[in-house]
């Protein structure tokens, strides 16, 4: 099992999120989603914490989100059906708000062999995309 970032390297990493994964990684709305969606599908209490933490470093982009349901199901221990609608739904209520923030960042090299990526400042902005669970309103 991978080491635990300090308190240092966790800051590191929130200073170069951009601002959109930070109000959604810190919203209330959030973290409200999350136990509905543990609620949902009778995540034992014991594990709500972990969904929320597994769901925390996808948003830090420390956990690639090709990887969230896999970690639901193997680090913090749901079923495959559970792990699978769990993840869906999360992606459904909280990573497609933020889909373009959560693509790959190219990672670069810094003199001393320390990776780092690169600050909100440094990230192209894109243009916003249709948003296929949206419906018009008229």
């Amino acid at each position: 099992m991978p080491q635990k970032p300090s308190s240092e390297e966790n800051f590191k990493i929130l200073e170069k999120l951009p601002e959109e994964l930070k109000e959604v990684l810190f919203s209330l709305d959030t973290a409200d989603n999350i136990a509905d969606i543990c609620e949902k599908f009778k995540v034992p209490a014991g594990k709500i914490s972990l969904v929320a933490g597994t769901t925390g470093k996808v948003l830090s982009k420390t956990l690639p989100l090709g990887d969230f349901q896999k970690t639901l199901k193997e680090e913090v221990g749901l079923e495959g059906s559970v792990a699978k609608n769990v993840s869906d739904e999360i992606n459904f209520r909280i990573f497609s708000k933020v889909k373009e923030s959560l693509a790959p960042t190219p990672i670069k090299n810094v003199p001393g062999g320390i990776i780092s990526l690169p600050s909100a400042e440094e990230t192209p902005k894109r243009p916003p995309s249709k948003d296929s669970y949206r419906e018009k309103i008229e």
